[in-house]
């Protein structure tokens, strides 16, 4: 009888062993399932993660390069507007300039290079009276003698008074054989300026008109 006891206990302990063992397997496999599932769902949110983590980053990349072109599309042409200052229209300063670098290159016998700087100047300064006198008498030292008289008479419009000019406009009378034109033009100058009568005795330009008897009278000093 004990031995049938002993038998009936062992088996249940066999038995009993065995459904631990089961359970165990099924409590591990359990274990293993879900860890497997929490695994798959980590990586599931790690994946979207980083999928969310380059879409944010391409579009904050892309954002201020879309905005920067659109504000360079926009504003680059005032930009560049105000970034190349307009050049300032020449005047009447800048024709004087132009005059006087003329007059040295004219005293330096440089006449062709003097005319160039005469006739710049009088475009930036139409109203400058000596670049026109000073033309004229490049002009007439290159025998141009109907050039040298408009460029006279347009400084006499200019400035009626201006002694210079009306001498150089019997020069141009005198060497164009226009001799009473000559001796007009010459007896204004020196209504204008005495000493020109002195310019008058000396000056080649003058040599054919004092041969002529009105000379002497134009030149004489009245008592």
């Amino acid at each position: 009888m004990s031995s049938i006891n002993d038998a009936l206990r062992r088996a249940e302990r066999d038995r009993e062993r065995r459904l631990s063992v089961t359970a165990a397997s099924v409590v591990s496999a359990r274990s293993r399932s879900r860890k497997g599932i929490w695994l798959r769902a980590a990586a599931g949110c790690a994946a979207v993660a980083i999928f969310l983590a380059l879409l944010l980053f391409s579009w904050l990349d892309s954002g201020p390069s879309r905005s920067l072109e659109s504000e360079m599309n926009t504003a680059a042409p005032e930009a560049s507007v105000a970034a190349v200052p307009a050049d300032p229209t020449p005047g009447p300063e800048e024709g004087m300039k132009l005059f006087r670098m003329g007059r040295v290159l004219h005293q330096a016998g440089k006449l062709s290079e003097a005319r160039v700087l005469y006739e710049d100047a009088l475009r930036f300064n139409p109203e400058l009276v000596e670049a026109r006198n000073n033309l004229g008498v490049v002009l007439l030292s290159a025998k141009d003698y109907a050039s040298a008289e408009k460029a006279f008479l347009d400084a006499m419009d200019l400035s009626p008074g201006y002694v210079d000019a009306q001498y150089n406009l019997a020069c141009v009378y005198a060497l164009t054989g226009r001799v009473d034109e000559a001796l007009t033009a010459l007896s204004l100058a020196v209504v204008l300026y005495p000493g020109a009568r002195q310019w008058a005795l000396v000056d080649k330009d003058l040599a054919g008109l004092r041969k002529v008897p009105g000379f002497d009278r134009v030149v004489t000093v009245k008592e």
